[in-house]
């Protein structure tokens, strides 16, 4: 699967709309839609933030892996999703998986 693929699935997947996902990245919605045609190229920073925002890893997005658990996380919210906060919240699941897996190398040294 082409990393243009692997956007629009995980968007779908997550159930989020176009638009949703383009106000976090902070582009129009058009161009998002051509990313996901292929149409159109993304740059580190929104590569970077797609990765957050689905808790995935580059390797992952790139196809270099297909290794990938989405984060379990469950908190209240209203009917307006924050994908700011979302992401975040996923990127310190991420480091907390991090440092358990630094702990657990050094403790089995």
């Amino acid at each position: 699967m082409e990393v243009y693929e692997k956007i629009k699935k995980l968007r779908e997947d997550h159930g989020y709309t176009q638009k949703q996902v383009a106000k976090y990245l902070e582009i129009d919605q058009s161009y998002l839609s051509k990313i996901e045609q292929n149409q159109r190229n993304i740059n580190s920073v929104i590569f970077d933030k797609l990765c957050l925002l689905y808790g995935c890893s580059s390797d992952y997005l790139l196809g270099k892996t297909e290794e990938y658990t989405p984060p379990k996380l469950a908190f209240r919210s209203d009917k307006k999703l924050d994908l700011f906060a979302l992401s975040k919240m996923n990127q310190i699941v991420g480091y907390l998986k991090l440092l358990r897996e630094i702990e657990e190398d050094i403790t089995h040294e």
